[in-house]
């Protein structure tokens, strides 16, 4: 399975109540306490199973939560995103894709942009 990252905030500062913590991680996460924390949020491509909101709460330089989320399509992870975060729209970094290709060379050739002579087939 093929995974992408297709748009990223980084550095995103929220408080979370509790309410908002319920939602945004498993019941198993240990509680945070209501303080600003720092939030670097991914939307990922998930081959031919959607998309995940992936996210991770930091304090003072240190993971202390992180959660994940799937949807349909990536607005509906970026709506989830701002229903969770109040991340707008605007604040999304586009990741371009990882194996993106550059130009072509130019195909080596004699002057004047030629093209080479095709090999002869020995008979």
């Amino acid at each position: 399975m093929s995974f992408q990252v297709l748009k990223r905030v980084t550095g995103w500062k929220a408080q979370l109540n509790g309410d908002q913590q319920a939602k945004a991680f498993s019941a198993a996460a240990e509680a945070l306490p209501e303080q600003e924390l720092s939030f670097d949020l991914e939307v990922v491509s998930r081959a031919c199973d959607g998309y995940q909101l992936q996210y991770r709460a930091q304090n003072a330089g240190a993971e202390v939560a992180a959660g994940s989320s799937y949807h349909l399509t990536p607005l509906a992870a970026e709506e989830a995103a701002a229903a969770l975060f109040d991340v707008k729209r605007s604040d999304w970094q586009t990741v371009p894709p990882a194996n993106q290709v550059g130009a072509v060379p130019a195909r080596p050739g004699g002057e004047g942009g030629t093209k080479p002579p095709m090999p002869q087939r020995r008979r």
